[in-house]
Formats: C-alpha cells, structure tokens, sequence
C-alpha cells in the first residue's frame, strides 16, 4: 500500500473516530451538539451545513447560505404540516411523527420524509441532489408560527446520513428570524477533514 493510501486510511479512521456516533439518531446524538462550539448570538436567516468528502448532498462542503425561505404545508397528504426552509437549491423539509406539526423537541430516529409515517421525517437535499433513504434526526430549539400558521420564527439543527451510512453525512442548522446561536465543528474536526480534502486532491506520482 503506498503512504497516501495509508494516510487517507488513517485520516478517514480519525474523522470517523471524532465526528461520527456510534449509532445514528440516538441520544448520543444529541449530546454531540453540546460539544460544539457556537457563534455569537444575533437574529439571523441562513441555512448553515458541514459535510464528509464522501457525502452525496454535502459533497465536503461547508456552507452558510442567506436568502432563506420558510413555508408550512398544511392539509396535503402526506405532506400535511411539513415545514419547509429553501436557499440556494438546498432544501430542508421536516414534519413531526404521523404528520404532526414539528415543535420544540429533539426528534431521533428520523427517516426520509415523507415515506416517514409514524417517525419524524426530514429530508436535506441539494441542488439536482437527493437521498433515497437517509436517517439522523432533527432538534427543534425554537418553533413559532403566526396567525396563518406559517413559521414566524425558526431555529433547528439537524444531521442527516446519506442512505443511512454513518460515515456520509451532512450536519447543519437553520435559522429564521431567530437569535439561537448556530452550532459548528469544533477546531480539530474542522483540520481533520480540511486535510482529509487536500490529500484527497493531492496528485499521484506516475510509477
């Protein structure tokens, strides 16, 4: 094996070690979200999201993206009380169990909306982008609607694994008209994966 092999190797046991739960959608999840450090608090509308490099709808990237648009879908089938959040081509639709309207709470063992049924659903896609299947889970820190029902003011982190792979997958936050801080990788996960992308890159010498 030659040592850019080796390295990636290493790097990818290192990332999966640091950043990726044991089990999806659990707990201990949850608790990941305290472990980050956050920015400063101020009311915002973005559409925040880091990935893995072997992730289809992150791709590697990381990405704060304005121009925000929230919208509730109300007595449609299975898309009833879906709350949607568009920017840039990228899309995060969420809906509580059995198609409740999604308040605060952390709901776990999310899967794919809206084949979800009686589980959360959610769906992170991006531009010409989309899962199959995905699980994770999304957290609901702040939930208000306005007379009409529609979102008023949001904020919710979620992560979302790539047809259920917990090394692909895409973690992020939005905000709507909300002061939540926006969690983000801590330092050393961040170096991780900056350098994982650059070895990637790295041109192989002919033999």
């Amino acid at each position: 094996m030659s040592r850019s092999k080796m390295m990636l190797l290493v790097l990818s046991a290192m990332i999966v070690a640091v950043l990726v739960p044991v089990a999806p959608a659990s707990a201990a999840d949850k608790a990941d979200v305290g472990d980050k450090a956050v920015t400063s608090a101020a009311v915002q509308t973005v559409i925040y999201f880091t990935s893995t490099p072997g992730s289809w709808i992150g791709q590697g990237q990381t990405l704060s993206l304005s121009g925000v648009t929230a919208n509730r879908t109300f007595s449609l089938g299975a898309y009833t009380n879906t709350v949607r959040f568009d920017a840039g081509g990228y899309e995060l639709a969420i809906v509580g169990p059995n198609n409740t309207l999604p308040t605060v709470g952390f709901y776990g063992n999310a899967t794919r909306w809206p084949f979800n049924g009686g589980t959360p659903g959610f769906w992170f896609s991006a531009p010409g982008r989309g899962d199959n299947q995905v699980s994770g889970y999304f957290d609901v820190l702040q939930a208000d609607y306005d007379a009409n029902g529609q979102p008023s003011a949001f904020a919710v982190d979620f992560k979302q694994y790539d047809e259920t792979s917990t090394t692909q997958w895409t973690q992020g936050a939005v905000r709507f008209n909300s002061a939540i801080p926006i969690p983000e990788p801590t330092a050393a996960a961040g170096a991780m994966l900056a350098a994982f992308a650059l070895l990637a890159r790295r041109p192989q010498r002919s033999k």
